[in-house]
C-alpha cells in the first residue's frame, strides 16, 4: 500500500481558512467611510484578509506540490538524498576504484578540444549584426 500524500490536510486547512479571510473582508467592507476617504478600520481588516488569503494560497501550493510528488511516484521527503549531497567524495561508490586513469581522461579531453578547434563551424549570416570580413 502506498503512503498517502498528506495533501488532504492542506486542502482542509485551505477550506477552513478561506471563509475566515472572507469574514475579515466583509468586516472591512462594512466599516464606515470617512469624509477624507478610506478609514483605518477598512484598511486594517482588508490587510488582515489579504494576509490570511496568502496563507490559503500557501496551503493550496503545498497541497499541489505533495499531490504532484505522490502521483509522480517519488517519495514525499528524501532526507537520505540530501544527506548524500554532503557526503565525502572519497566515500562514493567507485571512488577508490583503481581502473580510472586521470592521464588518459585528460588526453581524451585535450584531443576532443583540439579537434573542435581545428574545424570551426561558421554560422550562416542572417543579415543582421556585424559583417564578417
Amino acid at each position: 500500500m502506498r503512503k498517502r500524500s498528506g495533501a488532504v490536510k492542506y486542502l482542509v486547512a485551505a477550506a477552513v481558512i478561506f471563509p475566515i479571510s472572507k469574514g475579515f473582508e466583509a468586516v472591512g467592507d462594512a466599516a464606515p467611510l470617512t469624509s477624507g476617504g478610506v478609514s483605518g478600520d477598512r484598511l486594517f481588516f482588508h490587510s488582515l484578509a489579504l494576509l490570511v488569503f496568502l496563507g490559503v494560497v500557501g496551503c493550496l501550493f503545498r497541497a499541489g506540490q505533495l499531490s504532484f510528488r505522490f502521483f509522480r511516484g517519488g517519495s514525499i521527503s528524501q532526507p537520505q538524498a540530501l544527506a548524500n549531497v554532503f557526503d565525502d567524495p572519497a566515500d562514493a561508490p567507485g571512488a577508490n576504484d583503481s581502473s580510472f586513469d586521470p592521464d588518459a581522461a585528460l588526453n581524451r579531453y585535450m584531443s576532443r578540444k583540439n579537434s573542435a578547434q581545428a574545424s570551426p563551424t561558421v554560422a550562416p549570416s542572417s543579415g543582421f549584426g556585424r559583417r564578417v570580413v
